[in-house]
């Protein structure tokens, strides 16, 4: 039934990986439902959070959405639906249900594009990005994570140019295209999303204050907007020895892009120091690497398998190069030789 599917997708701490994990167990969403609780504890890798709610069997939550998408005029769609989009059947971790409104296009055939808004931004969300002259509406398509990292890239443009160095893969990718080289993603947009995706509510709002420090001078903003700043990061966010550590930051980034650029592997890792970052408790910081590294080391890998004659250019960050995890030594490890290009 399809109000058991929705059942499933609204379990607290499920997320999309943890839904495919229960329906890759029990078969089907009715399965799951009517399993016996101790069951749940036989999945592994779901949070006690996940299991918990999985015993809650009310069907209130369900038929309210029900109820709303009838009102609304929307279509839902599951994964055993024949119409389920192909496509997105096939990344990592798709959504088991899709509300549509509106016509069903052919989403297999033609160039699509996905927006994920935050329904509710916060407060402070609101009062940040307006400093950038975004209104209540522009700001709602933004989650914290999201707005963060526009303010970390603003602080990196190149003020002559309006340019970003650490946009390359832009470059390549337009390049590709425009040549008609076929591409290929090592990650998904919502796996990469995903990981910012399921930081923790407190830390996306630390991680948005942040990045607007970067971004912003705090002796030219309003005094809302400081008190803002204050209340999340606390006064010595103000305070010039936190504006001379974010410039230092923001130098550190030109460094580090200088000795790449000059194929200076060294003076990148000893500026970078990876380790350091793999070994810290911020909860972003390790995920950037533990979470992808794998995933980026075996794609390489099975490109490099592919039998007969062929060359790939594969764009990554460059903290995922080097380092014990990085995709380098991953390589190194499985047998093949990795060379440093050099300077044309």
């Amino acid at each position: 039934m399809l109000k058991d599917w929705i059942w499933l997708t609204t379990r607290k701490g499920l997320g999309a990986r943890g839904v495919l994990q229960v329906l890759d167990y029990f078969g089907s969403p009715e399965r799951a439902f009517y399993a016996d609780p101790e069951q749940y504890d036989q999945i592994p890798g779901l949070s006690a959070l996940a299991r918990s709610s999985l015993r809650e069997k009310g069907m209130e939550g369900p038929d309210r959405i029900l109820g709303e998408c009838d009102r609304l005029g929307l279509r839902v769609l599951t994964l055993q639906d024949g119409d389920y989009p192909e496509r997105l059947r096939e990344i990592p971790d798709p959504p088991a249900v899709l509300y549509i409104r509106g016509t069903l296009f052919h989403f297999d055939q033609e160039a699509a594009i996905g927006i994920v808004g935050a329904r509710e931004p916060s407060p402070y969300g609101e009062k940040v990005a307006a400093q950038l002259g975004m209104d209540e509406q522009a700001i709602a398509q933004y989650k914290a994570w999201a707005l963060a990292t526009s303010f970390q890239s603003l602080a990196t443009l190149d003020e002559t140019t309006s340019s970003n160095a650490m946009a390359v893969d832009l470059y390549v990718n337009a390049k590709a295209a425009n040549a008609g080289i076929p591409i290929d993603a090592v990650e998904t947009y919502a796996f990469q999303g995903g990981i910012f995706d399921n930081l923790s509510p407190e830390y996306q709002e630390t991680y948005l204050a942040s990045g607007l420090l970067m971004a912003v001078d705090v002796n030219t903003v309003d005094q809302e907007t400081r008190d803002a700043l204050v209340a999340v990061l606390g006064e010595e966010a103000l305070e010039p020895a936190t504006q001379e550590a974010i410039q230092a930051q923001v130098d550190q980034i030109s460094a580090m892009m200088e000795t790449w650029k000059n194929r200076d592997v060294a003076g990148f890792e000893k500026i970078y120091n990876k380790e350091a970052i793999l070994e810290s408790d911020d909860e972003l910081n390790s995920k950037l690497f533990t979470d992808r590294d794998p995933g980026m080391i075996q794609y390489a890998a099975d490109y490099l398998s592919q039998e007969g004659s062929h060359t790939g250019l594969m764009v990554v960050g460059a903290g995922h190069m080097v380092g014990g995890t990085g995709i380098v030594q991953g390589l190194i490890d499985q047998g093949y030789t990795v060379e440093v290009v050099p300077n044309p």
